[in-house]
């Protein structure tokens, strides 16, 4: 079990961002937003971001399914979502979808597109998760925020909606049991009431 309690600062949040990145476009859901591609300027200024607060180290696969649930139970609302093509620190590009939540609950239809991206990425998939608390400082002037984000998705279904499944084998790579079974999560995030944001066992 890992994470941190942000039971004393929760309280004062009033943003969470929610990050899915990876490497295919097809990846991303059809319903979700698109915005401009990162400039070279953007990429430069995102490199000189300094990092927050690491609450969550990355973790191995985990179900992140009830991430929406989880952050609304803790009064935040998602309030916007949409892809980008982002730079990769050398060559190449890779592509997110972010999700900002904040305290203020906004009509359903303006946020219907996001919503059902959001469960599609968190559902359909297990995700590398870790998480990040961003402080406001002086020099920036910016609010405090909390960053979840996932990579190294590991889809659940196959093209045709069948559940993938996998063999389970021994050191010698040998198959063991006596069927493919569908893919394991090595555990779960959630956010208890007491602000716990948290990787419990599966």
């Amino acid at each position: 079990m890992t994470g941190l309690n942000l039971s004393a600062v929760l309280s004062s949040l009033q943003t969470i961002l929610v990050q899915f990145a990876f490497s295919s476009e097809k990846a991303v859901p059809r319903w979700l937003r698109s915005e401009p591609k990162e400039t070279v300027k953007q990429k430069e200024e995102r490199a000189s971001q300094t990092g927050g607060i690491e609450l969550i180290k990355k973790s191995e696969i985990i179900s992140v399914s009830s991430i929406l649930f989880q952050l609304e139970k803790a009064g935040f609302y998602l309030a916007d979502g949409y892809s980008k093509e982002l730079f990769k620190k050398q060559f190449g590009t890779y592509f997110v979808a972010r999700f900002t939540f904040t305290r203020q609950k906004p009509k359903y239809d303006d946020v219907k597109f996001a919503r059902r991206s959001l469960e599609d990425l968190s559902e359909r998939a297990f995700w590398s998760t870790k998480a990040f608390l961003n402080l406001s400082s002086e020099e920036d002037g910016k609010e405090p925020f909390l960053s979840i984000n996932m990579t190294g998705r590991k889809p659940l279904y196959q093209g045709d909606g069948k559940l993938v499944r996998i063999w389970k084998t021994d050191k010698e790579g040998n198959r063991v049991g006596n069927e493919a079974k569908p893919i394991a999560p090595s555990g779960r995030l959630i956010l208890t009431r007491e602000g716990s944001l948290r990787i419990i066992s599966a």
